[in-house]
């Protein structure tokens, strides 16, 4: 196998050493992805141009140097005979449609059904097309069908957590019933029949207050409203129940 060939890029060993058509100098094909002027020649890298190194041939017959100059027709064979300071191209590989890398022309139908680049769509039916190599990122962030844990325990489906977390979730914060009436208190949803226990006499002069109050203003005001006078001993029902 190819190796100490030195990336143009990170100026490391290449990984998966890839040749650009513009000079041939060599770069990682992680590295390469990310160039759109050679460093070496400052010319306009085309990422479809770029060949891979072939892995087939002795180290000894590769040599990489400022003067090398790529010829993409030729070929070194697997004996080694050849021009030395040359960077060997395989032309039998081609640059796969969904940019994953190189792939041999002879596979590239096979290859492309089952890349990890190749747009599917989402095993959990919400309709997106995605990428395998994006798949667990859209579940973990973005798939409405897909189950996500809550902090109460339970696992929910993610279009339907804002609903549980409103009106379900027992570690939710939610306000005192008698908030209306006066009662500050903030708790989780499933202390909410202790503070109730807890608060009762609270609760009771809240009401009365309330209740007193209203009856007041409606000697006050003189309102003949049907939906205020009903108030009052709805009011009394709550003191009776708390």
């Amino acid at each position: 196998m190819i190796e100490n060939l030195q990336c143009s890029y990170c100026g490391y060993n290449a990984k998966n050493p890839v040749v650009v058509d513009c000079c041939g100098s060599v770069y990682c094909w992680e590295c390469v992805v990310n160039v759109s002027n050679c460093r070496n020649c400052n010319k306009n890298v085309d990422i479809l141009k770029v060949k891979s190194v072939d892995d087939d041939y002795e180290e000894e017959n590769v040599i990489v140097n400022e003067d090398i100059n790529v010829q993409d027709n030729y070929h070194m064979n697997g004996n080694g005979n050849g021009v030395n300071n040359v960077v060997v191209v395989d032309d039998e590989y081609m640059m796969c449609k969904y940019m994953c890398g190189f792939i041999k022309k002879s596979d590239q139908f096979q290859h492309e059904n089952v890349c990890r680049y190749s747009p599917k769509p989402c095993l959990k039916g919400c309709g997106t097309i995605i990428s395998e190599e994006s798949y667990q990122k859209h579940l973990h962030e973005e798939c409405i069908l897909a189950d996500v844990p809550c902090s109460c325990g339970k696992t929910i489906t993610r279009k339907f957590m804002n609903e549980h977390i409103r009106d379900r979730c027992p570690n939710t914060i939610v306000s005192c019933p008698y908030s209306k009436y006066g009662c500050n208190s903030l708790f989780q949803r499933d202390l909410m029949e202790q503070h109730i226990n807890d608060a009762k006499d609270e609760h009771i002069n809240l009401l009365q207050n309330a209740a007193d109050n209203f009856n007041n203003n409606n000697n006050n005001n003189n309102n003949d409203n049907n939906n205020d006078n009903n108030l009052y001993p709805q009011l009394f029902d709550q003191i009776n129940n708390v």
